[in-house]
């Protein structure tokens, strides 16, 4: 999913405004006042775990998602109870990107490491979720929509673009860090970009 954020203008509402519902999943007891897929702030355990990182070549932000929220924004788009339940047991954080250069940064989340002390912290890929969609016979319809609101595997992002949404771990109960590294260019030979966000929860 692309957007595009005003070249001076990052602040938390205007990232919900232009991500859309992927960074706007509700907090369950906001979910029957707000409209479908109308944006809503981050609840304030939200915002007090927000991990935020700024140079001159990109801006992130990383907002973690409790159960609850997960649980009520699916279950309000069809899902079953069972495809809910294992949404549940994983630990879901909306990624903002916007690059800042004037040249292609590559997104490729298989260049991305979480990790906690020397433990790694799994990603679960749109691989794992298919596996588990087919498992529990999922039906299409909802599987394009939970692929629609997962951040992308991979692809570039040109001068001033930015990119939003989920990506999902196994629930870890320890703050962990990521090391994103960000290949560069249009042949990705130009010197990569990496950037490190520390402290990241999971929240219940």
């Amino acid at each position: 999913m692309k957007i595009k954020i005003p070249k001076l203008i990052f602040p938390i509402a205007a990232v919900f405004a232009s991500v859309g519902f992927v960074v706007a999943a509700m907090a369950a007891d906001d979910v029957q006042s707000q409209q479908p897929n109308q944006p809503a702030k981050p609840a304030a355990d939200e915002k007090s775990k927000t991990v935020e990182y700024e140079n001159a070549m990109i801006k992130m932000m990383v907002i973690p998602r409790t159960r609850e929220q997960m649980k009520a924004f699916y279950e309000g788009r069809g899902f079953s109870q069972q495809a809910i339940a294992t949404i549940a047991e994983a630990c879901f954080m909306t990624v903002v990107i916007k690059n800042k250069t004037d040249k292609i940064l590559w997104l490729e989340l298989d260049n991305w490491q979480f990790h906690s002390g020397a433990a790694e912290v799994e990603r679960l890929d749109r691989a794992f979720w298919m596996q588990r969609w087919e498992k529990l016979h999922v039906p299409v319809a909802n599987r394009s929509t939970f692929g629609w609101t997962l951040l992308p595997e991979r692809r570039d992002l040109r001068a001033e673009e930015g990119v939003g949404g989920n990506i999902t771990m196994k629930f870890s109960e320890q703050a962990f860090n990521l090391t994103a590294k960000f290949l560069r260019g249009e042949d990705k030979q130009t010197s990569p970009l990496t950037v490190q966000l520390n402290n990241l929860q999971c929240i219940k």
